[in-house]
């Protein structure tokens, strides 16, 4: 049973592409890896920048209370963020009530009490006299520089006026603002003037605020305002050059997010997570250039790995108690984020120099555990599926949910009933689907895993036998995201074996009905699906050196409807579908026609095959990989007298020799070497040419291969590497040709 369970190692491959548009791709030996470029789709809405399930009520701009602890910055964390330590350290943190130690701290700093006491006392000051129109004197500052800008403050709330005289002037005030170090008291005072500031409509104005507002950062609380106003200034694309020339995006991330505890600061944190979302927002890879130097320098500093550790002090949170509504909008916005940020990840354009090493990799599972605990919760589940579906199509996010295959695999389990038929339970099926498909079409260890859990495996057939007896058209999404894991788990030698000899024989061949006589643009698609994965099944039909391949009883088994399945898809390579799905089709053919309980020597199915040779398209280019499949098809069914019979007297053998002679004039030598295999099996019992092929047509074939096997006048160098195959078949052929010829 280990052996069956290995990989490909036991047999050759040939990894041909057959239709790279469509990115189905070939395994071994016609095997196909069925690729989805195509994401679930996400609802679209004009305004992307927008955050989702944002609590209504507005921040408390009040100042924390005097104890707080502090997530390390984001440069100290990147050192700590190798596989080993990164895992350790996330692991062994717990939420325990107030005392929560927060991951990767050694030592956790209490700020000054007496301090905080007068920065609580002075913001609660302030916002009675904000109330009231009033400022703070500037006769009480100490320090000049505060005091300068307490005066630019102080004329600019008197006229309302900002002129670029005026904004110049503050934008100076500020950069010496931040060159100078300040005592606390003085960090009240310039805090005061700062809020007054924060209602400005100038973008420079805001992101200096900002910038400052974190760098006196006392705490989590503290950069409550800062997070409201990146939020502001990142929701408008207009502002991301301000943003990029600016260090606001660094600064964020190591002194506000990085310094707030998302369990305890959930507004603040909400606002955080939605600006982060936008600055790392691209909606195709051609957006401005600004986005994308944002995306670099957010990821470079670690970005993903502050998000990771918010994610595991909620999950450890829900462990011990349920969590409140606001830390669900939190999770919500947090899982947005991630989102982005690996959506980033994903794009072909992301820099080479930006190097992201495995803790990236610790976010997918975080998320997955999330998605546990949210089970009576729709619409976050839809939204974590969403980010995971990102994280599934990068190597960092693929390798870890393949070691959770099974518990995605639980995901499948059938919705309820008044769920599983509405347009969420259709997108949660597509996303799972989706998920697990990427899996499986990248880890062999992963299609063991799934395979072998009954419970998972009997989720998956319900499912498929569910969603295929309704309209196809409107559900031919979900479908083709449930095929794709039963074509890719059948790549597996073991899996696809044992596949075979399931009921899915029956549930494709239904399905296969259904959707040919819909030829939607959505039917078409998920026709290839089904083709592509009776194809990789249909494989392990017949014996193999390696494998000993049992014929199965049940009635809805492959070998037991294969008959069945082949007649549809005689009826397909006739013509009015898609040239992928006439290839697969014939494709398919060719294995089929190697079993021996397959009847394919009707009258009706010979013709539909002498009918494709005499399909004249245009160049023998344009139309060779089908005909070689066609041509395939007859090399194994002409070994049968009675079939040679039948295809001579519906002129096959005319139509046959001239694919020959195309092939020839076009240099096609893989498709010349087939024919030449076909006219072997037609001639290899006759004892005259005259038995089955005229004089002069045996004649004009025989002349035809002497003038093709003339290295020499043929080439001026070495030849091609798939003239060498033909040679050898076309000299055996022409010899048996000039015997047969002299006889008679």
């Amino acid at each position: 049973m280990e052996n069956k369970k290995s990989g490909h190692n036991h047999r050759r491959t040939s990894s041909e592409i057959i239709c790279e548009a469509r990115g189905s791709l070939n395994v071994g030996n016609g095997l196909r890896v069925m690729k989805d470029s195509r994401r679930p789709i996400t609802p679209h809405t004009t305004n992307n920048r927008h955050l989702f399930g944002r609590p209504s009520s507005s921040l408390n701009s009040t100042l924390s209370r005097s104890h707080i602890y502090f997530l390390p910055e984001v440069e100290q964390q990147c050192k700590f963020f190798s596989d080993g330590d990164f895992q350790a350290n996330l692991n062994k943190t717990t939420v325990k009530n107030d005392s929560t130690k927060l991951p990767l701290l050694t030592n956790i700093t209490t700020q000054n009490t007496s301090c905080n006491d007068k920065l609580i006392a002075a913001r609660t000051l302030y916002e009675q006299k904000s109330n009231k129109k009033k400022i703070a004197p500037i006769e009480k500052v100490k320090n000049e520089k505060i005091k300068k800008f307490a005066k630019l403050v102080h004329d600019f709330e008197a006229t309302k006026e900002m002129s670029e005289s005026t904004k110049a002037a503050f934008l100076e005030s500020f950069n010496e603002l931040k060159a100078t170090t300040l005592k606390p008291y003085e960090e009240i005072e310039l805090l005061n003037y700062l809020f007054v500031m924060s209602e400005s409509d100038s973008p420079e104005i805001l992101t200096n605020i900002a910038e400052i507002m974190l760098l006196l950062a006392h705490n989590g609380k503290n950069v409550s305002g800062a997070c409201k106003i990146i939020y502001k200034l990142s929701k408008n694309n207009a502002n991301d050059k301000i943003l990029v020339e600016s260090d606001l995006p660094e600064l964020f991330l190591e002194k506000g997010i990085a310094r707030i505890n998302p369990i305890e600061e959930v507004e603040s944190i909400v606002y955080g997570y939605g600006a982060l979302r936008f600055l790392m927002f691209i909606k195709d890879v051609n957006e401005l250039q600004s986005n994308k130097t944002i995306g670099n320098r957010l990821l470079s500093k670690g970005i993903v790995q502050v998000l990771t550790i918010h994610l595991q002090l909620f999950n450890d949170l829900a462990i011990t108690k349920k969590l409140c509504d606001q830390h669900f909008h939190a999770l919500f916005q947090l899982s947005e984020s991630l989102r982005e940020a690996f959506n980033f990840i994903v794009l072909p354009s992301t820099p080479d120099h930006i190097k992201l090493d495995d803790s990236v990799s610790l976010a997918a599972p975080q998320l997955l555990s999330t998605l546990q605990f949210c089970t009576n919760d729709l619409e976050m589940q839809l939204q974590i599926l969403r980010t995971l579906s990102v994280m599934s199509e990068t190597q960092y996010g693929n390798r870890q949910l393949a070691n959770k295959v099974t518990e995605l695999g639980r995901c499948l389990k059938p919705l309820s009933s008044n769920i599983r038929e509405t347009k969420k339970g259709f997108v949660f099926m597509c996303r799972v689907g989706y998920i697990i498909g990427n899996i499986v079409e990248e880890y062999d260890y992963a299609r063991i895993l799934f395979y072998e859990d009954t419970g998972i495996m009997g989720f998956l057939i319900e499912n498929l036998e569910f969603y295929a007896n309704g309209n196809v058209a409107t559900r031919s999404e979900v479908l083709i995201k449930l095929i794709r894991i039963v074509a890719n788990l059948s790549i597996n030698p073991y899996v696809g074996s044992n596949l075979g000899n399931s009921s899915l024989g029956v549930i494709l061949l239904h399905m296969l009905l259904r959707v040919k006589e819909s030829k939607t643009t959505e039917s078409e698609e998920l026709l290839e699906a089904i083709l592509g994965t009776i194809h990789n099944i249909v494989y392990y039909l017949y014996n193999q050196p390696d494998y000993e391949i049992s014929t199965s009883d049940d009635p809805g088994s492959f070998y037991q409807r294969i008959n069945d399945i082949a007649s549809v898809l005689f009826d397909i390579i006739q013509g009015g579908y898609s040239k992928y799905s006439r290839l697969e089709s014939a494709n398919i053919l060719g294995n089929i026609s190697r079993l021996s309980n397959v009847n394919v020597i009707t009258e009706r199915k010979l013709r539909i095959l002498i009918g494709c040779l005499n399909c004249d398209t245009g160049k023998i280019s344009d139309e060779s990989e089908f005909l070689t499949a066609v041509i395939g098809i007859l090399v194994n069914i002409l070994a049968d007298w009675e079939t040679r019979l039948k295809f001579k007297d519906l002129n096959g053998i005319t139509a046959l020799r001239k694919i020959f002679l195309r092939a020839l004039d076009a240099k096609d030598w893989k498709l010349a070497t087939l024919c030449c295999q076909a006219f072997w099996n037609i001639v290899t019992d006759c004892k005259t040419i005259t038995e089955e092929i005229s004089d002069e047509e045996g004649q004009l074939i025989a002349n035809h291969i002497a003038e093709n096997l003339d290295e020499k006048a043929l080439f001026k160098g070495d030849p091609p590497e798939d003239w060498e195959p033909f040679a050898v078949v076309a000299s055996d052929l022409l010899e048996r040709f000039q015997l047969l010829l002299a006889v008679n």
